[in-house]
């Protein structure tokens, strides 16, 4: 499905009926490979990862061969609640894309061809200890802001303020009003292709303005934030919900912020300057209310809103010699070009 934050409801992933019929399979018993020639691989991915739930994988192993028509195997494997993907052939990688609110992706019109992977409830756990806060990767910001004021655990006001999960807000080093996740993490707990398991520092993700080094197949599983045990941080959480309301279209069907700062200006700004307040192609538009945000005003397609930002750079560029960088993730097929 196309659009990912911009589209007025979800699309369901699995169907029930689906997934019992699935696992009605004669294989599936623990420590079994099952060997299945599938198209719709996507689908067949889901369908394990909801297995997850009804067998006790917090003790046991699971590990599932698939097969599809179009690709060389994959090894998926769950074990204690975890997820690790491999090639045999390591010069063919199936495409792996990690779903999580998708409140900062556009998803094209052509698809996504490759795997999606969403961590569900069970990676959304807080636990204190002396040092540091350790958080799951499925984890809400918003919800983590608010047991961290209800615990009167203090640094992490700003993330009230940021849409989506901690995972992806480390992947993108998400920020706003002067603070961003590299001021509070730690350590990641990470699966990749080349070592499967393993933590990494903050400093080994190279944490800069609105990106890491953190690949797109990699999945963040946690996190060790800081514990600040004072009060460092001037930032009301109620301000922030007003600040928002107040300035940004957050009742609007929206990515989020569409373009990063330039450094020394203000996207908006340059946005504004250009002439480009309210402009609209076919169903998207430019918010009236803050220029850095793209609306879907009118059942936009993705392609709609891809083309009118690509638009919007051309004319800040010309007007100011600036060229604006997409913000929000775009990812997939569009009806003409590539996966990417």
């Amino acid at each position: 499905a196309s659009g990912g934050p911009f589209l007025k409801k979800n699309n369901k992933f699995l169907k029930k009926a689906t997934i019992k019929s699935a696992l009605k399979h004669p294989n599936w018993k623990m420590g079994k490979k099952i060997s299945i020639d599938s198209a719709t691989l996507m689908n067949k991915v889901f369908e394990f990862i909801e297995a997850m739930r009804i067998f006790n994988l917090d003790k046991d192993k699971l590990s599932i061969l698939i097969h599809p028509k179009s690709y060389v195997h994959s090894i998926i494997k769950f074990n204690n609640g975890l997820i690790n993907i491999t090639a045999h052939d390591t010069n063919i990688k199936i495409p792996i894309f990690v779903i999580g609110t998708l409140s900062n992706t556009l998803i094209r019109d052509g698809g996504v061809k490759g795997i999606g992977i969403k961590l569900d409830e069970k990676f959304s756990k807080i636990k204190i200890n002396n040092d540091y806060i350790e958080v799951g990767a499925s984890l809400l910001n918003m919800k983590f802001a608010k047991y961290a004021q209800k615990k009167q655990v203090y640094g992490y006001e700003f993330l009230s303020g940021i849409p989506g999960t901690i995972g992806g807000s480390i992947k993108m080093n998400a920020g706003c009003y002067g603070r961003e996740m590299s001021d509070i993490l730690h350590e990641v707990t990470i699966i990749d292709r080349i070592n499967g398991l393993c933590n990494l520092s903050s400093k080994k993700l190279n944490m800069t303005y609105r990106n890491t080094k953190v690949s797109r197949d990699t999945i963040i599983i946690s996190a060790k934030l800081k514990y600040y045990k004072d009060n460092i941080s001037s930032i009301n959480k109620l301000n922030i919900k007003e600040e928002r309301i107040k300035s940004q279209p957050i009742n609007k069907l929206t990515g989020g912020s569409t373009f990063k700062n330039p450094k020394g200006y203000k996207a908006w700004k340059l946005i504004e300057d250009a002439g480009c307040r309210g402009l609209s192609l076919g169903g998207a538009k430019v918010s009236e209310m803050h220029t850095n945000f793209i609306i879907n005003y009118k059942n936009a397609t993705a392609n709609d809103i891809e083309a009118l930002g690509n638009i919007v750079r051309e004319k800040v560029y010309e007007n100011s010699g600036i060229k604006l960088e997409w913000e929000i993730l775009k990812i997939g097929f569009s009806n003409k070009g590539s996966n990417s």
